[in-house]
């Protein structure tokens, strides 16, 4: 949380205050998702299956747990814990909260450039000034995606010209994220073209083996794969392959920390979710994570609405270049997983569109979620 915030030298007195509000935030949580389930919820299969996957998810990494502070294991356990909960309440949310939720961050995220160049990540690159915008989700990588979802978002719902949308245009442009551009391409095009249930198919397919592309790069000869791609993520990939973790079980939660504290190399995580699961998990996480992913994805097919297709298209491309399902700590990257996977299962049960576009038929006549 302080990380979160800015805050990573508070005084111990604020940062056990925090701790304290985080936990009693958790265990009101799981008091409130006992409570949803007794009063006769049912749980579809999907979010029986994502739940399975969030809670494997959170054991798996703490199996090779030697060198992994009390502290880092608490933080991992309350993020999936966090998580977990939600998932679990899912009918209690809707695509308007999100939205809201993601609008407020925007703004806040724009606020912060008052704050002078402490808002800025050092950084070659640059808009504003120099550096990237960090945002209120702690990375600009992490901003940058929370802000073209909120675009998509705002897209979806004919909204882009508004202070909300406005304002995520102008986050994901001081982010210089090339993944999050990419992905809010992506995401618009099925938002605008709204494809019929053959092409979100083919849609799914080509993302999901693009998923594995990382993987393949990787794998080449440093004669045939330039390091320097991905500004420079591909050294870090083949770095991963060359430790020759467990296949089964991966080198624990400390697989990257451990090393980048002690100066042996200068990442703390992978830059890519299948080798992120390859080196934390082994083959175990990375078969978990593949199945997380296709869960969603046919949820996503199968949902009258194209919206969380485009979501979950945009978290995998998200997927390649960074880690959204490594939630170490309740922080940036939890929140930003949580609002894609909220935006994902929800549609189901709730239209994403205002009920005055409902009764708009698209060319052609047949009936989609603005014609039902």
């Amino acid at each position: 949380m302080s990380t979160l915030l800015g805050f990573n030298s508070m005084p111990a007195a604020a940062s056990m205050a925090i701790s304290i509000s985080t936990g009693s935030t958790i265990a009101l949580l799981f008091v409130a998702s006992f409570l949803h389930f007794v009063e006769g919820q049912k749980l579809t299969r999907t979010i029986w299956l994502v739940l399975g996957c969030i809670a494997l998810s959170g054991v798996i990494p703490l199996i090779r747990s030697y060198g992994v502070e009390d502290a880092s294991k608490s933080s991992w356990l309350a993020a999936h814990a966090c998580l977990f909960g939600f998932c679990l309440l899912w009918r209690a949310f809707t695509i308007d909260s999100f939205y809201r939720c993601l609008g407020i961050t925007m703004i806040l995220s724009l606020a912060s450039i008052a704050l002078g160049q402490s808002a800025f990540s050092i950084d070659a690159r640059n808009v504003f000034v120099e550096g990237r915008l960090t945002g209120v989700f702690g990375h600009p990588n992490l901003s940058g995606m929370a802000a073209a979802l909120t675009i998509v978002l705002a897209a979806h719902r004919r909204k882009v010209v508004s202070v909300v949308g406005i304002s995520a245009i102008v986050v994901v442009v001081g982010s210089l994220s090339l993944t999050s551009l990419v992905s809010l391409a992506l995401g618009l095009i099925v938002v605008w073209t709204r494809p019929v249930r053959a092409v979100k198919l083919v849609i799914l397919a080509l993302v999901t083996a693009s998923y594995f592309a990382p993987l393949v790069l990787a794998s080449l000869s440093s004669s045939e794969a330039d390091l320097h791609l991905f500004t420079g993520r591909v050294a870090v990939w083949e770095w991963v392959l060359s430790q020759h973790f467990d296949p089964t079980i991966g080198g624990g939660l400390s697989a990257f920390t451990s090393l980048s504290r002690l100066g042996q190399i200068p990442w703390v995580h992978a830059h890519n979710q299948l080798l992120m699961d390859v080196a934390t998990g082994g083959g175990t996480l990375a078969a978990l994570t593949v199945i997380w992913i296709i869960v969603l994805g046919r949820s996503a097919v199968n949902a009258e609405s194209v919206l969380p297709l485009a979501v979950w298209a945009m978290l995998i491309i998200h997927s390649i270049t960074e880690v959204p399902f490594f939630v170490d700590y309740p922080g940036g990257r939890l929140l930003l997983l949580t609002l894609s996977i909220g935006a994902i299962i929800s549609s189901q049960a709730r239209s994403a569109v205002p009920s005055r576009y409902r009764d708009e038929t698209p060319l052609g006549g047949a009936r989609t979620e603005h014609s039902r």
